[in-house]
């Protein structure tokens, strides 16, 4: 019985003097059967565990492989690559840093790949996260386009600021070009007796108006209409005044 008792109390001993060597390990290093076996550094990979007789052996990450922290795996990562350009190349303690080229976004949280930026002027975008990956740390977007100004309003780009699109039917007046997301109304320059106006001549050259894509259609409607008016041209309504 005495005997028993002694087995289990250096059992106990022996486990506690375990746990205190494993305790005392630093920060950069690992416990390996009882040994405090040095962890690689940024730039290195495990080559050989620590024995009783020496410590662990690292070597540097091979060309187009890296590692970023203190590490005791066997081999480092594969560098990544991306789409279309790069904004930091890879290194044996970091990965690329992608980016996306002028009129493109970027795809995911680190720009592996990239899409068409489909909003145009007079539009904001709206970023949604689709696909999120907590191992890899990977965010997928998704990317929808929007107006800035609401529906009676158009984006003046000058200014930086959305402005009312002028009522033309509400001063007695036709409406020549109903406006849109970066132009304002155009309305036919017939002033009436009782509407008195302030207004200022457009210019039959619709590269003034430098339409987005998507209002490019409505260059022609402008082009034709002033062809055919025999008054002092289509009018641009700036003020309002009445009497």
């Amino acid at each position: 019985m005495i005997a028993s008792s002694f087995s289990l109390a250096v059992i106990w001993v022996l486990n506690i003097g375990t746990i205190q060597h494993v305790a005392g390990c630093d920060e950069q290093q690992m416990e390996v059967e009882g040994r405090c076996c040095n962890m690689c550094p940024p730039g290195e990979f495990l080559k050989e565990l620590c024995t009783e007789q020496h410590q662990t052996v690292c070597s540097p990450c091979e060309m187009g492989s890296y590692s970023s922290e203190y590490n005791m795996f066997g081999k480092c990562e594969e560098c990544s690559s991306c789409q279309q350009e790069y904004a930091e190349k890879c290194t044996p303690t970091a990965n690329v840093r992608c980016r996306c080229s002028s009129g493109f976004l970027c795809s995911n949280n680190v720009c592996s790949s990239c899409e068409e930026n489909k909003c145009v002027t007079g539009e904001r975008r709206n970023r949604t996260v689709i696909d999120k990956s907590a191992s890899e740390g990977l965010e997928e977007y998704s990317y929808h386009c929007e107006p800035i100004c609401s529906d009676n309003a158009y984006y003046e780009v000058k200014d930086n600021v959305c402005k009312p699109r002028t009522q033309c039917a509400i001063i007695g007046l036709a409406e020549l070009f109903p406006g849109n997301k970066t132009h304002n109304s155009v309305c036919d320059g017939g002033a009436s007796d009782n509407h008195p106006i302030n207004v200022v001549a457009v210019s039959a050259n619709t590269s003034e108006y430098h339409l987005s894509k998507e209002e490019s259609g409505c260059q022609l409607i402008i082009q034709d209409e002033s062809k055919h008016s025999d008054s002092l041209g289509h009018l641009h309504l700036e003020n309002v005044s009445a009497l």
